[in-house]
């Protein structure tokens, strides 16, 4: 994952003695809609700004696990079926 804009963030950082907190935005697994879910490490919290669902980072780990597998289930199964080399 690349940070866009690190370097400004760096410096802001830098300015305001490393007093401020990193907040990521991605897709919200239980309302689907794009960038509304914060994760906040320093709460160790999530927090949809639709759906309003709130939990613990832990919580959310498992939805996105799910989805993980969901969309892997095929290779997943290949991949443990099969040996590395057919002969």
């Amino acid at each position: 994952m690349k940070l866009e804009n690190a370097h400004k963030i760096k410096h802001i950082l830098k300015l305001i003695d490393g007093k401020g907190e990193i907040i990521v935005r991605v897709r919200c697994p239980i309302c689907r809609t794009k960038k509304s879910l914060l994760l906040i490490g320093s709460t160790d919290k999530y927090e949809c700004q639709v759906c309003m669902k709130q939990g613990g980072l832990d919580d959310v780990i498992v939805y996105f696990e799910d989805e993980f597998e969901r969309r892997h289930r095929q290779t997943i199964q290949t991949m443990t079926e099969r040996s590395a080399v057919d002969l």
